[in-house]
């Protein structure tokens, strides 16, 4: 399901808490029911008061996720993700990669700046291209995000869409922008910081967001899920929500450092 953004300062439809697109993840892990999505996509925008109704500009989000399975932790991470946004008057857009059966493979010919892409992957481009912030929720798997996400990556922060080079070296197109990078593991933390460091935080941090221009960075762990206990995730999930709210803060609200 899919509606524009109403940037004339009308409202427009809206997706509430009761509305049949809206994520319904509870904390418990065994059991969710995913949001009702038209068929053959998981992009929806969610769509709620502008400029002349509060006062005060919105800003576009983009959120993605991947993870695989529909009753994971970083399903109800989207979720609360996606209300709290939704609760501060933002524009929401929001991938569901492995719902939508986004395709992760990079062609060589999709490789040069000035490439024709497919409409798919040229709408992602557009939308990185209209986004004020990013939300990236994904798991941990073998210090990387899952291959679907990191083809994400390769084919949408592309060459004149994120990034680009010239005679002083490499100009970031993302600067100015705030990006909030929520990953999961099962390894406990002191653990894998004394085994392996933090890849993940290098990864987003410096290679990919770093290298496009966004300095406004924050990336939070949830650790080790496979031994958690349903109060602490409910603890973790207010936790996301205050992240949100804090990095995206509702219109009108200061922004933080």
């Amino acid at each position: 399901m899919r509606q524009r953004l109403g940037l004339n300062g009308r409202r427009k439809s809206r997706i509430t808490r009761d509305h049949p697109a809206f994520p319904r993840w509870p904390a418990e892990s065994s059991a969710r029911t995913p949001w009702t999505r038209g068929a053959g996509c998981a992009t929806f925008c969610v769509v709620t008061s502008f400029g002349i109704a509060t006062g005060f500009a919105t800003m576009n989000v983009l959120v993605i996720l991947g993870h695989q399975h529909a009753g994971s932790f970083c399903h109800a991470i989207a979720a609360a993700v996606v209300e709290t946004l939704q609760a501060a008057g933002h524009h929401v857009v929001f991938h569901d990669l492995y719902a939508e059966g986004f395709d992760p493979v990079l062609p060589h010919e999709q490789i040069p700046k000035d490439a024709l892409l497919p409409p798919s992957i040229q709408q992602h481009c557009e939308e990185v291209r209209r986004a004020d912030g990013y939300v990236i929720v994904h798991p941990n798997w073998w210090a990387m995000p899952p291959a679907m996400l990191k083809g994400w990556v390769d084919r949408v922060l592309r060459q004149g869409v994120a990034y680009d080079f010239g005679p002083e070296g490499v100009i970031g197109y993302l600067k100015g922008k705030t990006a909030l990078v929520f990953t999961t593991s099962n390894t406990p933390r002191e653990e894998e910081l004394a085994r392996f460091g933090d890849p993940l935080e290098n990864l987003w941090k410096t290679c990919i967001f770093g290298f496009c221009g966004i300095e406004r960075f924050c990336r939070r762990n949830f650790e080790p899920i496979i031994l958690s206990t349903y109060e602490q995730r409910i603890q973790w999930l207010a936790e996301v929500r205050q992240l949100v709210a804090q990095w995206f803060p509702a219109t009108g609200q200061a922004r933080s450092a």
